[in-house]
């Protein structure tokens, strides 16, 4: 919903927002070129809820007015990592939770190393307006374009089946991705995975199997067997 009014606080400001408060008004007035009157701001999403996670905090949408009755809206990014001490007991958790933590900012990283030659490739991502530099489990915010004021589809959690044109489009913005780094991709160099992607999943796989103990056995496979498979 809409964050309350604190005019003794923020006098400049109609209403004052979360990020708002978090970055202040001259840190906004020099990324975004001009200073905000007035904020509403929205929750979109819970960062990693779609995976049955929490406690990394939130997505939501910042409209900001500007004198002259112009306003604009915007993407706020606020990761505020879970302390560890929060984490499910055992290794293959606190695996998961610590790449978390690492691809906040791997993240970060792509913004700012990728945003530029990506859109001289003609490859459309969300422009940053004030980026950090947070170390691995420090928290931060993002604050970003808004697509869906350029890309309505899938505005205000829209989901459907993607016709012919859209397929197209998805596809050929795949390819431009690829293609302008192709064989000259420096992901470490850039501050990204070495190996992008679920190859998460070959080190938690590893960990799975060390977490099973020797005396497993269900009615697919018995103890002998799931022992043998173990030391393959």
């Amino acid at each position: 919903g809409t964050c309350a009014t604190d005019a003794a606080e923020w006098p400049e400001l109609a209403a004052v927002s979360a990020t708002v408060r978090q970055f202040g008004l001259d840190a906004l007035e020099r990324g975004l070129g001009r200073r905000p009157v007035g904020a509403k701001e929205s929750r979109v999403a819970t960062i990693l809820a779609s995976i049955g996670e929490g406690d990394y905090g939130e997505i939501t949408r910042l409209r900001l007015d500007f004198s002259g009755g112009e306003s604009a809206s915007y993407i706020s990014k606020r990761v505020r990592p879970k302390d560890e001490r929060k984490v499910k007991p055992g290794a293959l958790h606190l695996a998961e939770h610590r790449r978390f933590l690492r691809s906040f900012v791997v993240e970060v990283a792509a913004y700012r190393e990728l945003e530029r030659p990506l859109a001289s490739a003609g490859v459309v991502i969300p422009r940053t307006f004030l980026l950090p530099t947070p170390g691995v489990g420090e928290p931060f915010i993002l604050l970003m374009e808004d697509l869906t004021q350029r890309y309505p589809r899938g505005a205000n959690g829209q989901v459907r089946q993607m016709v012919r044109k859209e397929t197209r489009s998805a596809l050929r913005w795949l390819a431009g991705f690829h293609a302008a780094f192709w064989e000259k991709p420096k992901a470490e160099e850039r501050g990204l995975f070495k190996r992008g992607a679920y190859w998460i999943l070959d080190e938690l796989g590893y960990l799975e199997l060390e977490s099973v103990p020797d005396a497993y056995k269900n009615r697919y496979i018995n103890n002998f067997e799931w022992r043998r498979l173990r030391a393959a």
